[in-house]
């Protein structure tokens, strides 16, 4: 069902490719949501994205993200591919 063949983790070698494999991997998700939930999907997946994003995405009272992603570069720092 994915859009595109995985490479062998071993051949990941830049940013670009690993973003490409982490979009490639929520479109199969997507997909297979609505394949099993048909119109129901958009709702169910919204529902579950407000919940989750409220856990994540949380501030803190100094206005501080409380969960990063600690093995992802900084933007600055990315590969420009």
């Amino acid at each position: 069902m994915n859009a595109c063949p995985a490479p062998e983790p071993a051949e990941l070698q830049t940013w670009r490719q690993v973003q490409e494999e982490v979009a490639d991997t929520a479109i199969t998700s997507l997909v297979s949501l609505y394949r099993m939930l048909g119109e129901e999907a958009p709702a169910f997946f919204a529902a579950v994205l407000a919940e989750k994003s409220a856990k994540f995405l949380a501030f803190d009272a100094s206005g501080d993200q409380r969960h990063r992603a600690p093995c992802a570069p900084a933007a600055d720092q990315r590969e420009r591919s």
